[in-house]
């Protein structure tokens, strides 16, 4: 790979907030840059071109650098895509969000019946009623934040936006809403549409 440095091209500044701090470590041909904020800490590999100027505290992205992420299409066939600065940026500016401002997502769970509790202890349980013949328990990781409102709504919060999307997608699949009567778990502001009965 190209060494952004020795390339001469525009680039892109991205300057980092006031209340997260940087971090590099150097390893063999490249670095990992570390940013710790109030709600918890993120890696990034330098081989997306990104340069950190300390000094000024912001990050110099490289137009012409060549960037490239490993997308998995199946277990034995993989290939590499070419992204670009604005997706780096892009990037960045997410986790300077999740890292200040916590992520939340509720859920919502409609029917007869239907609950959610949830058990303290070492480990955050989350226990379901959803009609089945048995209780559903969900182990909830330690980063993740829950909390139960009246035993039908539940926030997940916490600085990562993809494990919470995760969870909260792992959560739903559990009682997918009904085509008819809209029962079952469903995410806040999802539009369930309603098939019509039969006459």
């Amino acid at each position: 790979m190209r060494n952004c440095a020795d390339v001469p091209s525009s680039t892109t500044i991205v300057n980092i907030p006031a209340g997260i701090s940087v971090f590099e470590v150097y390893a063999k041909n490249n670095s990992i840059i570390t940013l710790i904020g109030p709600l918890g800490r993120q890696s990034l590999n330098s081989d997306l071109g990104i340069n950190l100027d300390r000094p000024q505290r912001r990050f110099v992205l490289t137009e012409n650098c060549d960037r490239y992420m490993l997308r998995q299409i199946s277990r034995r066939k993989s290939h590499r895509l070419k992204i670009s600065t604005h997706t780096i940026k892009a990037l960045l500016e997410k986790i300077f969000r999740a890292l200040q401002i916590p992520y939340r997502r509720k859920l919502f769970v409609t029917g007869v019946g239907f609950k959610f509790s949830l058990r303290d202890g070492k480990v955050t349980v989350l226990q379901m009623k959803l009609g089945y013949s048995h209780d559903i328990f969900i182990k909830i990781p330690s980063e993740i934040n829950i909390a139960c409102l009246n035993g039908t709504k539940l926030m997940l919060s916490g600085y990562s936006p993809n494990k919470i999307e995760a969870l909260a997608a792992y959560i739903r699949s559990f009682k997918v809403p009904d085509n008819y009567k809209g029962k079952g778990i469903h995410l806040e502001h999802e539009k369930i549409r309603l098939k019509d009965g039969k006459t």
